[in-house]
């Protein structure tokens, strides 16, 4: 019980049942804004279906981070190889029951790619594709070089390495796209922080499988950089918070922080920038602190 999916309905099942009630809604809405004397009923019918539609597919998506994001590698590991020999019933993967799964596997790829910009399905995809290598792999341990299981067993093994790989890094470029689009909704550094830790926990469980992969070795490098700046807006933040008050000590030692922070850093180009600015920020405040006429200056 401790396994069960925090969901009960796969994401191909249920976005069919979405698109159907939605189809429904429509005409529903469309028969009654007819028999009103609407003018344009299919308007008013297209807003509702597909408001409908997308409400849906929000929904689910906030219900599924939310439920699954911070169980999804101990869930994985946990479900590894078990489903399957379970629902197979038997100690051993038949060249019958081999082909069943891979048929499953073939389906909900097919539907995570028609519903290419959703997440969730290409995730549930390459759990799939990881629970069935795991097994996969202790039959292969066992096995015998003349047994007729060998050859299916291998090459369903390729086959669905390489949907593991395509589906995973789908997932992370999706979910780590729409993770740093939420970065620059948030308000607070904080709350960007968070984002961040989220996109990167997203990129790190995919390199955890591809660690050689480059594009997920750029976008942790990018968000790392975005992680920085951050930081670093927050010290200035206070530094700034601190000048207005009239404390320039005060504000001069939170820069001092930053660039010791970012001394720390291995970051890119920006890095070097933003180091470039805040010492030319402390070298203001020390004029302004041995100056304090020079405060005028600093404001224009």
């Amino acid at each position: 019980m401790k396994d069960r999916r925090p969901y009960l309905v796969p994401a191909s099942n249920y976005y069919v049942l979405v698109f159907a009630i939605s189809g429904a809604v429509f005409f529903v809405v469309w028969g009654v804004m007819h028999d009103l004397g609407s003018d344009m009923p299919w308007i008013i019918a297209g807003i509702a279906g597909s408001g409908l539609l997308f409400g849906s597919v929000i929904v689910r998506e906030i219900f599924m981070r939310r439920a699954a994001r911070q169980r999804f590698e101990a869930q994985a590991r946990s479900r590894a190889g078990r489903p399957i020999h379970s629902a197979a019933g038997a100690k051993k993967l038949t060249i019958e029951q081999n082909e069943e799964i891979l048929e499953q596997i073939r389906r909900k790829s097919n539907a995570a790619n028609v519903l290419g910009t959703i997440a969730s399905g290409h995730r549930e995809v390459f759990e799939l594709c990881g629970a069935y290598l795991s097994a996969n792999e202790a039959e292969l341990k066992t096995i015998s070089a003349s047994s007729p299981r060998l050859a299916p067993l291998l090459r369903s093994r390729s086959k669905v390495i390489d949907a593991h790989r395509f589906h995973m890094l789908k997932w992370a470029e999706i979910e780590s796209r729409s993770l740093t689009a939420e970065i620059r909704k948030r308000r607070t550094p904080s709350e960007r922080s968070e984002a961040a830790r989220d996109a990167m926990e997203v990129i790190d469980t995919a390199l955890a499988s591809y660690p050689a992969e480059q594009a997920l070795i750029q976008s942790k490098a990018a968000l790392h950089e975005i992680s920085i700046q951050i930081k670093v807006s927050e010290f200035i933040d206070a530094a700034n918070t601190s000048a207005d008050a009239g404390d320039l000590v005060k504000a001069q030692d939170i820069m001092r922080d930053a660039l010791y922070f970012l001394g720390r850093q291995q970051g890119g180009p920006s890095t070097d920038l933003m180091a470039e600015q805040i010492r030319a920020e402390i070298d203001l405040l020390e004029g302004e602190i041995v100056s304090p006429s020079g405060r005028g200056k600093r404001s224009e």
